[in-house]
């Protein structure tokens, strides 16, 4: 089967800005790929990123390139046809997501079913029942206490919150907000610790009941890593230092678990290879994203059955989401489609 290629680029304007150590954005760059076969239409997107250095104009010239190479492309299933794309696009997994989201989409549609009841037989094992399905985190950007404390009185529904944390974290910031709900918390630091001032934060952050601490310290300080686990009674998430399936072994006995995003592994076809080896390896796992639509959103959702944690705010902190999908309880509950593919509600 041939398959076409259509791109749409789309700027998405968040609600507010939105901070995290590395710095401040108002608005996102995201181009959505849509592969078309048999009158069907499979949907992935990826968005901009400074950190990994995913630029707009990197992913229009992508998405040129993908639709000079579809027509020399077979497609049977997505797993293989991330394959045969990896030496094409390989060097920019955002793009890679992209493609490999709208692939299992469309394959899911073309099959009439939902894309996580498409998947190798081998996963079944660890696929939870709905009813222990976990629910989404609420992320809130660095701010002031009174700006925190106004983003919970917005959202005081939810049972998780992520607290973005930079370097100057106060941890008493904790015991304010616990005044005002009873959810649990969970901090992401986005690699602004040093190994210090982890472990003189641990007691204060072990006594708030912390859900969990995300990547505390920069990927690559591996020994102060495994110094930091041996000391923490809290769980520890790899998201920096944990991006593709290579990166999983490594993180074992520096980490509790593991935090998979599809843009910054390359989509849902290594994504499912990175919960083979958490498994393996005993580690805990995490779907996250970033900034994104529905879209997104709703492929990562798919990984719901084997997640120990999920954070797929993502699509709530746009002024508008162009591309609906699996809906998001008021409680941060995450209801999953029935439908097709990976679920939206538009195409």
């Amino acid at each position: 089967m041939k398959l076409k290629a259509r791109l749409h680029p789309v700027k998405l304007q968040l609600k507010e800005p939105f901070t995290i150590s590395r710095g401040t954005y108002s608005e996102r760059f995201t181009l959505v790929v849509e592969l078309r076969a048999d009158g069907l239409s499979g949907f992935g997107e990826a968005t901009q990123h400074d950190y990994y250095g995913i630029t707009e104009q990197q992913l229009l010239s992508e998405g040129e390139k993908l639709q000079q190479l579809l027509p020399e492309v077979e497609f049977e299933n997505p797993f293989d046809f991330w394959q045969v794309l990896d030496p094409h696009f390989g060097h920019n997994r955002f793009f890679q997501a992209a493609v490999d989201m709208a692939a299992h989409d469309l394959y899911g549609k073309l099959l009439g079913k939902p894309t996580r009841e498409c998947w190798p037989d081998d996963l079944r094992q660890w696929m939870k029942p709905p009813e222990q399905y976990v629910p989404s985190s609420y992320t809130l950007s660095i701010g002031s206490l009174e700006e925190l404390e106004k983003k919970i009185a917005a959202r005081p529904d939810f049972q998780i919150y992520k607290i973005k944390a930079g370097r100057d974290f106060d941890p008493a910031v904790l015991s304010a907000l616990r005044q005002m709900t009873e959810a649990r918390f969970c901090i992401d630091a986005n690699n602004a610790w040093d190994v210090e001032q982890a472990l003189a934060l641990l007691p204060e952050l072990h006594k708030a009941e912390l859900l969990f601490l995300e990547q505390p310290l920069p990927a690559g300080e591996r020994q102060a890593m495994a110094r930091l686990y041996e000391a923490s009674p809290l769980p520890l998430i790899a998201d920096e230092a944990c991006r593709i399936p290579a990166d999983v072994p490594a993180c074992a006995g520096r980490f509790h678990g593991i935090n998979i995003k599809l843009m910054k592994c390359g989509g849902l076809t290594p994504a499912l290879e990175m919960v083979r080896l958490a498994r393996k390896h005993g580690l805990q796992l995490m779907a996250g994203c970033m900034v994104e639509t529905g879209i997104g959103i709703s492929a990562a959702a798919q990984l719901l059955p084997f997640l120990d944690y999920a954070d797929l705010d993502g699509a709530i902190l746009l002024a508008e989401n162009p591309w609906p999908g699996v809906e998001l309880a008021k409680n941060g509950q995450i209801a999953l489609s029935d439908r097709p593919g990976i679920g939206l509600t538009n195409p």
